[in-house]
Order: C-alpha cells, then structure tokens, then sequence
C-alpha cells in the first residue's frame, strides 16, 4: 500500500509538473517572408517558428522576416484572436531589417504582457518598426519599453512608428510607459521615439518616463509624438530627460492634433504631476525636458510641474532646463517650480526654467519663478498672442539669488497676490500691448528691479482697493529700481465696483519710483466708530445709524472702518451681525458693560480683534468668523459659544493675557495660541 501511494504521489507530482509546463508563455518568433512564403497573414502558422498560432505566447520578431525597407508591410494580423501573451521588437534597422505590422480595420491586437522595442547593444544600432492599418493596437501589459541602450556612442535608437495606425490604446493605470531609457539600472545611451496612432489613443498610465536614465547620455533625438487626432493621457507621473545627460521633448508629429491630460483616474478630480528636466548624476553635458503643445488644443489638468531642476553634488560645468509651451485651450496647474538649484548643488550648476503661454489660457495656483540656493538658476515666463495667466496666488522667487524674468507682448497677467517681493524682486518686467489684473494696497503689490514698458500702451486692470482717509489717494501697484524703462505708457482698466463709484488714473511716481493708482472718488473714506447701539441692536452696513464719530451719533457703518465697542454706548450692546463684516479692526474695550456678537452675520477679511478692560466680550453668532487678523486679549474674558454650536474665532494667531472660554459643543481651534 505503501509503495502503491508513494507512486501515485510521483505521478501526480509528474502530471502537476507538466500542466505547468504547457501553461507557461512559448516564445514564438516571427519567420515569414515576403514573396517567399505563402501569405504574411498571423493566422498561417507556416509563419511562425513553432508553426503555431501565436496566441497566448511570447511573440518575438527579431532579423528573420524583417523587409529591407521601412514601411513594407511584412505581417498581416488577419484577425482578432491571434492576441499575444507579449511583443518584442529586436530587429536591427540600421542593417536593412524593418518590420511592418498592418492591423486592418476590423481587427484589435491585444497584447497581455510586455511590449519591448529595443534592447541592449554594444554598437551603435536602430530599430524602427510600424504599425499601420485601421485597426487597434491595445496594450494591457504593466511595461512598454522603447529603447535602445548601452550603446559605446549615443547614436542608438529604438523607434515604434504607429502614425500610420488609427488607434492604440494603453490600459494599465498601475503600469510604466518607458522611452529611451529608465531610472533603473543605471541605463546609459538611451534612444527611443513614440510616434502615436493617427486617429486615436488612449493611454492610462500610472508613469510616463522618457530619457531618465541615470548612465552616461544618449541621442538628443527622444521623442513621444502625440497623433493627428484625439490624443487621451492619463498618468500620474510624466518625467522627461533626467539623469546624467539626456534630451527628451512631448509634441505633435503633425500639424493636427488635440490633448486631453489628467491624472490616471482621468476625471477631473485627477491631476498629473511633471518634471521637465532634472540633473540627478553626474555628468558634463546638458539636460533638457519639453513639452511644446503649440499649434494645437490641449485641456491639461496638472498638479505639481517642476521645470529644470539641479539636485546632483557633482562639481563640473553642468545644466539642466526644463520648457512648457501651448498657445491654445486650457492649461490648469496648482503650482509651478522653476529654475531650481538646491543647497547640495555644486557652485557651478546651472538650472533654467521656461513657461511659454503663446495664446490661450493657463490657470495656476503660484509659481516659483526662481529658487536658486546656489550656484545659476533662472526662471522665464512669456506671455504672448493673447494669452492670458490667471494666478490665484502669487508669482515669487525664493530669495534674491536667481534671475527672473516676465515678459508680456500682447497677453494679459492677471494675479492675485503678489508678483517678486521687496527682498526678492521679480528681476524684469516687460510690458508690450500688456495687461496686467493687480491688487492695490498701501504698499506695491508687484517687486521688480527692471520695469520695461513697449508698444503703443499697456494697461492695468485693478482688482481690489484698500479704504483711504481721503481723495486724492495714492496708492502703488508696481515698485521699481532706477528709472523706468522705455517710455510711460500704462494707462488704466477697470477698477472694483464701489458705492460711490471708484474712479483715478495711473501715474509713473518718479520720485518714489513707482506705477501708481490715484484714486479721485470712491468708496467713504475709512474712519474710527465707536458703537450706540441707540437705535437697534444690528451692525449692517451702509444702513442703520447706531454708530458714533467723535462722540456724535447718527452715523452708519462702512466696510473697512476702525470700530470700538466700549461703554459709552446709550443702547443695547448685544450686537447683531446681520451680514459678512469686514472691519478694518475691532476693538472692544468695556469694564462696566458687557458686549455680545450675535445674529447670522460674520466677521471676515483681515483685520483684528482686540479686547480690552476687563469686562466681557461673547461671541455667538452662528455665522462663522473666518477672519484673519490677530485676536489679542489684553484684559477680560472673551466667551466663545451659547452652550451649543454657535460661536467661533476667526483664524489669526492668539495673544492671550486675559481669558479665553470655549462654552459651546465640541470644536478644533487651530489657531496659534500664545500669550501669559
């Protein structure tokens, strides 16, 4: 019984061993000829080396059966069945070897496992295969490599050429579109070109890499060519020449053509991340990424874009750039990183950032133009044919190393924060046909060293004024160096909707070396409030009169003035916020009276609170107070809440010397608390 089992064991054993066997992919390569075998058709299994169907298995099509000729179509994929377990593409070019796939139109090759262009190599070789027909190319497999590497030169190259496709397809959101080189194994003299299908494609992708390898640099000649029709990515991570010295460029291979770009989830919630041009290694030579989109229609969704980036220690005359250019559509990004040398940088590292808007309409939360920490970084923004920036933050270097440059001809800029900074100004403005959307203050909103003015006029649009004491008022929108370059020209846009009506003009302030608004009319003129409350217990504004000016009542309020509450008021003081309020400050100052916030209203801009004396300040209106000013208690109690959800601070930090009370629900205060 014994032996009886033991031997049905092996046998099992056996008949496992076997099934495996047969299970695993066979590599069937490629043998049919032109003109010399019966049909160049996939489904005749004359053509094959197993003299099999290729379904299922490795197909590999190397030197046998390769046309003399680029183009000539050698192999025929009938039909719709004959789908591989992976493609390999091996064939040397450079020695007359070309493979020509025609896909016709009722048929789809799908390929489960790895599509492999290239190779490793010695010499210096080529490898350029086609895809034709109106068929679908579909790639489910987590790797398509196209790439020649570890040539003794930088002249070899793998090329797929499906331009003459109409579609592809890429169907992994997990997997990595690699050309000419990778990050791994310190690949060295990359090549590789993608030429996209002719009427559609489809890639989901978790990366795209191109020229990233870390070896010694390979051919200037990478490429990923977007196709003549639609042309759909979704990556999470698109990197472009990195490494040691590699060159690589995303663009059209034609003049037709759109882009739609997200994310791998590819919904609009899904933004793809982008570095072009990143020195990692060492290495003597240049470093450059691009993605040039002009001429065509894009709608790009991205994250973080970082354009030419220095991170190597190595000491040698190295650089590194990185360019992003369209001219139509859509481009929308939460921030831009330029010209980027980091501390670990050598001194003599040079790392330049280009962002060309040459027409249509680029959104972006903040750009760091320059952020140079050692040795030479620059940072260049161009803005022309009519296109327009919208920043929602600001446009900055990091500090005052660096070179920053804007220049405007015939486009528009408009930001809401700040353009440079007083100690790191943008280091040339230049303004032809310009218009630039700027916010007024007290102080310049826009930093640079050089002003450059051109054509026949530019404009300045503003967004928002501050409240004055008076008219005429003065207010800088540009600071400058020295004298202005070029002659005055800026004449003034729109300004903010006010009542009363807001109207100046734009002044060249030599004196102060400034661009700046006057301002002839507008809104009150701010003042100093001290609460009544003789009326009704409600703080509008424009409305009822329960404030007083220099102890005289029947006076209304207005948005941005000084208000105080204390006890001089003849009325009630639990104040009714009615709407969102934006004083330019608060202070409450009571010792005998005690004073509420309450009503549906809130507090909001950026002005402050403060509380003084020591009676009792409660706050309890249910709209939130979202203010961003300092909240200082110098004496007395301030009681946040009624006893359930009602009542909140504003967000400023905290200087506490008196009492702070938190009488409601459960509630997260993230402010900075400091204070005795």
């Amino acid at each position: 019984m014994k032996t009886t089992l033991r031997l049905v064991t092996t046998t099992a054993a056996l008949l496992f061993i076997a099934a495996v066997t047969r299970q695993a992919s066979a590599q069937t390569v490629w043998i049919g000829v032109n003109n010399v075998s019966a049909s160049t058709n996939w489904s005749d299994t004359a053509n094959w080396s197993t003299a099999a169907s290729p379904a299922g298995t490795d197909v590999l099509f190397g030197d046998l059966g390769a046309a003399a000729t680029a183009g000539t179509i050698n192999s025929v994929v009938d039909n719709s069945s004959l789908n591989p377990n992976s493609l390999t593409f091996t064939n040397l070019s450079s020695g007359g070897k070309f493979h020509t796939v025609l896909i016709p139109g009722s048929v789809t090759l799908a390929n489960a496992a790895d599509l492999l262009v290239g190779g490793t190599s010695a010499p210096t070789v080529t490898t350029t295969n086609n895809f034709v027909g109106g068929g679908t190319l579909v790639q489910n497999g987590a790797n398509m490599n196209v790439k020649w590497i570890g040539g003794t030169a930088g002249g070899s190259i793998a090329v797929l050429d499906m331009s003459g496709l109409t579609n592809f397809v890429y169907n992994n959101s997990g997997g990595t579109v690699t050309i000419a080189s990778s990050a791994s194994g310190s690949e060295a003299r990359g090549g590789g070109i993608v030429n996209l299908a002719a009427v559609s494609n489809s890639i989901t992708a978790g990366t795209i890499a191109m020229a990233v390898g870390t070896g010694n640099g390979g051919t200037t000649a990478n490429a990923l060519n977007l196709g003549a029709g639609t042309n759909v990515i979704n990556a999470n991570t698109i990197n472009i020449a990195a490494g040691k010295v590699n060159t690589a460029v995303m663009k059209f291979l034609g003049s037709t053509g759109g882009l739609r770009l997200r994310g791998s989830g590819g919904t609009d919630a899904d933004r793809a991340n982008f570095v072009l041009g990143r020195r990692g290694n060492t290495g003597t030579g240049t470093i450059l990424g691009s993605v040039l989109l002009g001429g065509h229609p894009v709608d790009v969704l991205a994250g973080s874009v970082v354009l030419g980036q220095y991170t190597s220690s190595q000491a040698g005359p190295q650089a590194t750039g990185g360019v992003l250019q369209f001219d139509s559509g859509i481009v929308d990004v939460s921030s831009i990183y330029m010209g980027i040398c980091v501390n670990s940088a050598p001194a003599t590292a040079t790392a330049n950032g280009t962002l060309i808007v040459g027409g249509g309409l680029l959104n972006v939360g903040s750009i760091w133009l320059v952020n140079q920490a050692i040795g030479t970084a620059g940072g260049t923004l161009n803005i022309t044919n009519g296109g327009v920036l919208n920043c929602s933050g600001s446009i900055v270097k990091t500090n005052s190393g660096g070179t920053g440059t804007i220049a405007i001809n015939t486009g528009s800029l408009n930001v809401t924060g700040a353009i440079g900074s007083v100690s790191a100004p943008i280091n040339s403005l230049n303004l032809t046909n310009a218009t630039l959307l700027l916010a007024a203050g007290l102080s310049a909103n826009a930093n640079v060293t050089t002003l450059t003015c051109g054509g026949p006029t530019n404009k300045i649009n503003v967004s928002s004024i501050p409240g004055v004491a008076g008219y005429p008022a003065s207010l800088p929108l540009i600071k400058y160096s020295g004298a202005l370059g070029g002659a005055f020209n800026i004449g003034l846009g729109t300004l903010p909707v006010t009542t009363p009506a807001s109207a100046g003009f734009i002044t060249n302030n030599t004196a102060n070396s400034s661009i700046d608004l006057v301002l002839t009319a507008g809104p009150v003129p701010l003042r100093s409030l001290t609460w009544n409350g003789n009326i009704d217990g409600n703080w509008d504004i424009a409305g009822t009169a329960n404030w007083k000016t220099n102890g005289v009542g029947g006076t209304i309020y207005n948005s941005g003035d000084f208000v105080t509450l204390d006890d001089s008021a003849s009325g009630t003081t639990e104040v009714n916020l009615t709407t969102a309020l934006s004083p330019g400050s608060v202070t409450v100052s009571n010792i005998t009276k005690t004073y509420g916030l309450t009503g549906t209203g809130n507090l909001t801009g950026a002005g402050t609170l403060t509380k003084q004396g020591a009676g009792t300040l409660y706050i309890t209106n249910s709209g939130n107070n979202d203010f961003s000013g300092t909240i200082t208690i110098a004496a007395g109690t301030v009681r946040v809440g009624d006893g359930a959800s009602s009542g909140t601070l504003g967000s400023g930090a905290i200087v506490n010397s008196g009492a702070l009370v938190f009488n409601r629900d459960a509630i997260t205060a993230a402010n900075v608390i400091s204070g005795a």
